[in-house]
């Protein structure tokens, strides 16, 4: 007997940096995914799903797909493919996409499910007001919105979704290619500090660099490792406001005569990365509200990585980090933007080696029990089940004739 179907909606499958949309697909139980996007990058082996990329297509199919979308508002070939697979639901990822696949969903008569992740739900809204508008038209059709935690469900809230309609859906990792190991320090031994986010403001590396300024001055021997870098495509939104953070990530560096401290190891593969992780002891991640609004949302991916390798988390308490670093528990707090506070942290287990391998076990058992890429795999199947449980009158997509 053959799976019921989904359609997952993405502008981009998927950037470096968005690996955890592929891993909700690629995970999901029970239910068979496909991906209607427009470009794709980084796709390999047998994990990738079916898929229909636009920009992938002749050129006159492009034309008359987006000449048809201005006007009816959607995509006739994505329609198409829903229409011959079945799809029993949508589900958009990040707010803007949601919206766009409002009509999308109507036409096909399938529930939308849309996931926020951060930056739609923050800086959208704000910087470009009428997203506050469109998102109001899509918390009335939607069935249901999933958020990474708590602070981020308030934010829906707070622009207007039914609280109702808002489910904590954790995002899963694979914990198969994180084995946990115990990270241990010994008097003397350099201490290895690893961060990894896109060069951003709101990923607070700057005070990362401050924080590591702050260790030196008090004799520590320590080392940063920074992997992440301002991207060098326009494709990226924001690309010049990264690339002024960059700037000022170096700049800091510089000032504090820090270049013998850190290693930039710019953007790197995901196998490199999990490679670095245990070539480290504390993973730090020092998050910030940006001026622009700009917020994690939930919390980043990267710090529930580190935390399954057995390293323990310094982090700020923003968003939904405080979900994922258990603060005493699993890693350990500071206050946004404070750099002095997030080097006492790091002081803190200088001065109690032992924390090392505790708050590193802790720390897997937490990650096992919450963010378990198979575990997340079936709680995202039971909120399909839900919704469809609810929305009975669109269990199948009608045997109608595609417009075109």
């Amino acid at each position: 007997m053959s799976t019921p179907t989904v359609a997952h909606y993405a502008n981009h499958y998927y950037h470096l940096t968005e690996n955890w949309i592929h891993t909700q697909v690629a995970y999901l139980v029970r239910y068979t995914p496909f991906v209607l996007t427009f470009k794709t990058s980084n796709l390999n082996g047998g994990t990738t799903p079916e898929y229909y990329a636009l920009d992938e297509q002749p050129v006159s199919e492009q034309r008359k797909n987006r000449a048809f979308q201005r006007v009816f508002g959607y995509y006739p070939a994505f329609y198409k493919l829903i229409h011959r697979k079945e799809a029993r639901l949508i589900h958009a990822h990040f707010g803007f996409c949601g919206y766009d696949a409002i009509r999308l969903a109507k036409r096909a008569n399938v529930p939308l499910v849309t996931t926020f992740y951060g930056f739609d739900a923050s800086r959208i809204p704000r910087l470009y007001p009428i997203w506050q508008k469109k998102y109001r038209d899509l918390f009335r059709f939607g069935s249901c919105f999933l958020v990474e935690g708590h602070h981020m469900r308030q934010q829906l809230i707070d622009l207007g979704c039914p609280a109702e309609k808002i489910k904590v859906q954790h995002l899963g990792i694979r914990l198969d290619e994180l084995p946990f190991q115990a990270r241990r320090w010994q008097n003397g031994e350099p201490l290895k500090i690893l961060i990894a986010g896109r060069f951003t403001e709101k990923k607070g590396i700057v005070y990362a660099v401050e924080a590591l300024a702050h260790l030196i001055l008090q004799g520590i021997s320590a080392h940063l490792t920074i992997i992440g870098d301002a991207p060098k495509t326009d494709d990226i939104p924001f690309r010049k406001e990264t690339q002024a953070a960059k700037q000022q990530i170096l700049d800091t560096i510089e000032r504090h005569a820090l270049k013998d401290n850190i290693t930039l190891l710019g953007m790197q593969p995901y196998e490199v990365l999990k490679k670095t992780y245990y070539e480290h002891h504390i993973f730090l991640s020092p998050s910030v509200q940006a001026a622009s609004g700009d917020n994690e949302g939930g919390a980043p991916v990267t710090i529930i990585e580190a935390a399954a390798s057995g390293m323990p988390v310094v982090a700020s308490a923003h968003c939904d980090i405080p979900e994922v670093v258990l603060n005493g528990i699993t890693g350990l707090l500071a206050p946004e933007r404070d750099s002095e506070a997030l080097a006492r942290q790091l002081m803190t287990f200088i001065k109690n080696p032992r924390q090392f391998s505790e708050m590193g076990a802790a720390a897997r058992q937490h990650i096992e029990a919450e963010y378990d890429a198979i575990k997340q795999g079936e709680r995202l199947a039971a909120i399909y089940d839900e919704i469809l449980l609810k929305d009975k009158g669109c269990h199948a997509v009608p045997r109608k004739r595609c417009l075109w």
